[in-house]
């Protein structure tokens, strides 16, 4: 999980604290559409992209370990975000929403906000 950071990393869950969930068996399905530059301004040319990610895990055997209250993955995590990138030369942002079974009752609790950054080393 990556909810701790203000930085964003397109191979996390945004809206996920680290250490909450314990699995054996995991499965990540991480998704990007890229858009690409919808506007054509010298000097303003934002990127835009669309992300969706689920992740589902089992613990064969929670008996077996000691944690104050122990998750599974069983049910599903998924979240959803939009990302605008190159606001700033190569400084974005990031809005993230947890949705599903594990997400809080007040919907501000299931939002994140991060920057983002993009370096495009081929160009």
């Amino acid at each position: 999980g990556n909810r701790g950071n203000i930085i964003s990393d397109v191979e996390s869950f945004e809206t996920m604290s680290s250490s909450i969930f314990l699995s054996d068996t995991r499965a990540d399905i991480l998704l990007r559409h890229h858009f690409g530059k919808l506007f054509r301004k010298p000097g303003f040319q934002p990127e835009f992209s669309l992300v969706a990610r689920a992740a589902y895990g089992s613990l064969r055997s929670p008996e077996s370990h000691q944690a104050p209250v122990l998750r599974t993955l069983e049910k599903g995590y998924y979240e959803a975000g939009f990302i605008i990138s190159k606001i700033f030369s190569t400084t974005g942002i990031g809005v993230y929403y947890r949705l599903g079974h594990y997400s809080e009752p007040e919907w501000t609790e299931n939002v994140t906000v991060k920057f983002h950054f993009s370096l495009d080393f081929l160009r």
